[in-house]
């Protein structure tokens, strides 16, 4: 395994390798794209100049972003339009930590750049806001001598930029498996050990069934992410994560929409005749009274909308006339999303405090306690989740059973053996609770698992401005580090800083705009400004 001494401190503090890595799709992406569009105005100018202005010049291999920018201004305008000057209105899907803290954000922006009023209306559907093997060592110590030599190298060395790509781009190809079940993968990348059902094993104790099944590349630079050093405290949440929610909705402005599910996007294509004009993003929305069982649609219209869900309840939506672009639409269908499943259960007691068990960081033991009996990823998660009811704990026999029966085969030992804690265990249950994320209607997937090539491929196409600049994906999936919090948050401010150069791209002479810029992305060179939540950039943003 990589030694915490690899791990540069500031990489430690957020700019991390996924970052890193993360930062050299997007640029070259944005390469590619480029150079696409190049070769359609070209097709377009040979074959046609009547759609095009006279003074349109081809464009050639050295032409840059900024010179296609001048030459299209007449066709696609600079940027975006606000409705009026200093004032838009956001409509954010879906109120989880993402969606809670762009509302956030946006009141906090609101309050600090005069001339600036976001205002935003936050909708949700639900009806409340709620060990690495030797095999891979030296795979993995080879990305940090190749990302030392990198970080070594001055800036212009494009050759060993170019080697330390290649070197990645082949590894993400491959999934964990592929690796260790190889022996000989050419000269970039090292000797896999040809294992077989040693792998089974590795994947069995370290993560879960099928985990071997993502990137080889999303798996090291993961555990790269996570070389800190070993006194670094991790901490537990009082209440759990679920608390972290509930306080950031506490502090919002505006209230969250609950029982709002928002049915279809309309980026409103056909009224885009003029680049000078003002088109908003409509939303239809319909909501739920729980308590008459009623329901009434509305449409509501936004500068923008900020889409913080899964994918897979994006796609659940009408999103025909949304305005996305083809990759975005294929990512949405194609990037992977992990399979996940919880069952807590509440004894009596906390039988596993006491003797002979005696796991007693807390101080329950003769109170009624519960416990996390079951937190499964993958496969295991799949099969799990078939026995888990839409009504727990009602209908789930077979699903207690089985968590009861895994306990005690756990925990069994000389002194209480499988029969006596199984039959102390059906004594003290009292209730249980299990949810499966995939199961979930708001959900339909855990976090986002990239497989082979999905990160270098796809994962770029959700990160992007869709609807000519007024929707933006967000949440974890739409991250380097996806799968985490963390990665929730960065999106958001991403998004952000990309609305407000839209926005200051159409009207630069408006300072709010520059104003607010800058204070996502501070300038390293002057006085830091107060610690804040909302800054800076995330290091994957190209540069």
């Amino acid at each position: 395994m990589a030694t915490a001494s690899h791990a540069a401190p500031a990489l430690a503090r957020g700019n991390g390798y996924k970052c890193e890595w993360a930062r050299y799709v997007a640029r070259r992406t944005l390469a590619e794209d480029l150079d696409n569009v190049k070769v359609r105005i070209r097709s377009v100018l040979e074959s046609d100049r009547s759609t095009i202005p006279g003074s349109f010049h081809i464009p050639t291999h050295h032409t840059s972003v900024n010179q296609f920018l001048r030459e299209t201004k007449s066709l696609t305008g600079l940027g975006l339009v606000a409705p009026e000057q200093g004032n838009i209105k956001i409509g954010i899907i879906g109120a989880g930590v993402a969606g809670l803290f762009t509302a956030m954000l946006f009141d906090w922006l609101n309050s600090t750049v005069k001339g600036l009023n976001i205002d935003y209306d936050l909708i949700e559907a639900a009806y409340t806001a709620t060990l690495v093997s030797n095999a891979l060592k030296e795979f993995i110590e080879m990305t940090h001598r190749k990302l030392d030599e990198r970080r070594a190298a001055p800036p212009d060395d494009f050759q060993k930029e170019e080697k330390f790509w290649k070197f990645l781009m082949k590894a993400d190809n491959m999934s964990v498996r592929q690796f260790l079940a190889s022996i000989d993968n050419g000269p970039l990348l090292p000797q896999g050990p040809g294992y077989n059902f040693t792998i089974e094993w590795l994947e069995t104790a370290i993560y879960g069934t099928g985990w071997y099944n993502q990137s080889l590349s999303e798996c090291v630079l993961e555990e790269l992410d996570f070389d800190v050093d070993n006194d670094e405290a991790l901490w537990c949440i009082d209440g759990g994560t679920q608390t972290v929610a509930h306080l950031m909705e506490s502090q919002i402005e505006r209230p969250v929409q609950l029982h709002s599910r928002v049915i279809a996007i309309n980026a409103n294509i056909s009224k885009r005749a003029s680049t000078k004009e003002h088109v908003p993003m409509t939303l239809t929305i319909k909501k739920t009274d729980p308590d008459a069982m009623k329901t009434e649609t509305r449409a509501e219209d936004y500068f923008a909308v900020f889409n913080s869900t899964t994918l897979g309840a994006l796609q659940q939506m009408n999103i025909k006339d949304a305005g996305l672009l083809w990759g975005t639409k294929q990512a949405i269908r194609t990037l992977g999303y992990g399979a996940s499943c919880k069952v807590t259960i509440k004894f009596s007691r906390a039988w596993w405090q006491v003797e002979p068990f005696n796991i007693d960081r807390f101080t329950a033991k003769k109170r009624p306690s519960v416990l996390l009996c079951s937190y499964t990823w993958g496969q295991d998660a799949q099969k799990l989740g078939s026995l888990i009811s839409r009504r727990t704990p009602e209908d789930e026999e077979q699903l207690k059973s089985v968590v009861l029966h895994s306990l005690a085969l756990l925990h069994a030992n000389d002194a209480k053996p499988y029969d006596t804690l199984l039959f102390e265990l059906q004594r003290d249950y009292v209730t249980h609770h299990a949810w499966d994320w995939y199961h979930d209607e708001n959900m339909s997937g855990a976090f986002a698992y990239f497989g082979p090539g999905q990160f270098s491929s796809m994962w770029e196409e959700i990160i992007k401005p869709n609807a000519f600049g007024q929707l933006y994906l967000v949440g974890e999936a739409a991250s380097s580090h996806h799968g985490w919090i963390v990665g929730a948050l960065e999106s958001v401010v991403r998004a952000t800083y990309t609305m407000l150069k839209g926005l200051q791209s159409g009207d630069p002479g408006y300072k709010p705009y520059q104003e607010a810029m800058d204070l996502l992305n501070p300038d390293p060179n002057k006085p830091a400004p107060p610690p804040s939540p909302f800054y800076p950039l995330p290091g994957e943003m190209p540069r």
